[in-house]
């Protein structure tokens, strides 16, 4: 579930993991008494995407990304994400009517998804997101198929807010988080109250002119919230 991304930072060594036909991503965050920090990262091109268990068994093997809790996340092309508005906030009643919320913005039936959401900046709206239960499953089969165990399955941009916001924690700022993908490009704006707004674009020859067309619409929607980084 999303919200147990909160907990992410609470063991000593976490190692995060993306993937996709095209290339494995792996970090390996340790946390100290000065906060958290970068010990460990591989990047590496897939070489056979049939031997793609090989390849992710070979990379946690080199000894560089031991953890004690693995996170893998899919990618966000794969999820809906939107920013629903709310009448209150109560978790637990949330939680029961929040993929009925979702139902009108997704091409499947609700009930072939996995749903969950996150409160967002200010209380005003919730980020709901829904995955396919078969790309859940498929991806868990090839992560046990690599002799891997993950304790989260997440989203690949909701885990960069949360990294974010542990790392820059109370800083007062409001920044743009853009995260290039295979074949999409995922835009979010963040302040320490949460999520302001955010975009999964399909990536195109013409991503840069989407991504700046995202920004207008954000400045447009909150005018007393100016965008201070990317």
């Amino acid at each position: 579930m999303l919200h147990l991304f909160k907990t992410l930072f609470a063991p000593k060594s976490v190692a995060a993991l993306a993937f996709d036909g095209r290339a494995i991503r792996a970090v390996r965050m340790t946390t100290s008494p000065k906060g958290p920090e970068l010990t460990g990262f591989v990047i590496k091109e897939v070489q056979d995407p049939e031997r793609l268990q090989e390849e992710l068994r070979a990379v946690f093997q080199s000894g560089r990304l031991g953890h004690e809790v693995l996170v893998s996340c899919l990618p966000s092309s794969k999820a809906a994400l939107r920013q629903l508005p709310v009448a209150f906030q109560n978790t637990k009643t949330l939680e029961k009517i929040i993929k009925f919320q979702l139902e009108p913005h997704v091409p499947h039936p609700i009930e072939e998804m996995v749903v969950d959401f996150l409160p967002a900046a200010g209380g005003k709206e919730v980020v709901a997101a829904g995955v396919q239960k078969a790309d859940v499953s498929g991806h868990l089969q090839t992560l046990w198929g690599a002799g891997l165990d993950p304790g989260i399955i997440g989203i690949d941009d909701i885990g960069l807010f949360f990294l974010y916001s542990h790392i820059y924690k109370n800083s007062g700022r409001t920044v743009a988080i853009v995260n290039l993908g295979d074949g999409k490009a995922g835009v979010q704006i963040v302040s320490d109250a949460g999520i302001e707004f955010i975009r999964v674009l399909p990536a195109e020859e013409d991503s840069a002119s989407q991504i700046s067309e995202t920004f207008r619409l954000y400045r447009y929607r909150h005018r007393d919230t100016p965008l201070e980084e990317i």
